[in-house]
């Protein structure tokens, strides 16, 4: 560790600005007429406010302006918009305690997202983020679902009547759905 050493000036100096930090903090300058007056104070921070929103405005208007010169250079770049499906081919059953789903698709359904008893303005109890990947069959456990909340679904206190499969990946599956009706 190194040592600050200090002259009897910069002491000296430094105990002066410490007794001055305090008489300014306890209100007793030398010469209180100086002391700007409220209104004084007020003038300036209107017009410190007056040009911080001028300059906000400033930069707004010219972040949404564009000069003419500009817009004829740019082109759009091409988006590739590949042919997207509809739907999903799969089968899905349920033995009681798993949900058995297979992928009769020749793609692989990328970022699924899979529901229990959904409903049109209540979402059921969902499992996301899954790859089923072309021609492979996955087990997944009925408890593996839940709500928004966390509540989980438990196959012995509840039926699945409906399941629900959506594909969101950067395939031709992008979008595809399929649903399934248990009776």
């Amino acid at each position: 560790m190194s040592k600050i050493i200090l002259t009897n000036d910069d002491k000296k100096r430094i105990r002066e600005e410490e007794k001055y930090r305090a008489e300014v903090r306890l209100g007793l300058e030398e010469n209180p007429e100086e002391k700007p007056s409220e209104e004084k104070q007020k003038k300036k921070g209107k017009g410190c406010l007056l040009v911080i929103i001028l300059f906000v405005g400033l930069a707004f208007l010219f972040s949404f302006s564009s000069s003419p010169s500009k817009e004829k250079n740019i082109e759009p770049s091409p988006s590739p918009s590949p042919n997207t499906r509809e739907n999903f081919k799969a089968s899905v059953s349920f033995t009681g305690t798993q949900f058995i789903v297979t992928n009769l698709d020749n793609l692989d359904c990328q970022n699924a997202k899979m529901e229990i008893n959904g409903e049109l303005f209540k979402g059921g109890f969902t499992y996301e983020g899954y790859i089923l990947e072309a021609g492979e069959t996955y087990k997944i456990g009925a408890l593996q679902f839940a709500k928004s909340d966390g509540t989980r679904f438990n196959p012995f206190q509840l039926k699945p009547n409906n399941f629900f499969i959506i594909c969101r990946g950067n395939n031709v599956l992008d979008g595809a759905a399929g649903s399934w009706e248990f009776n």
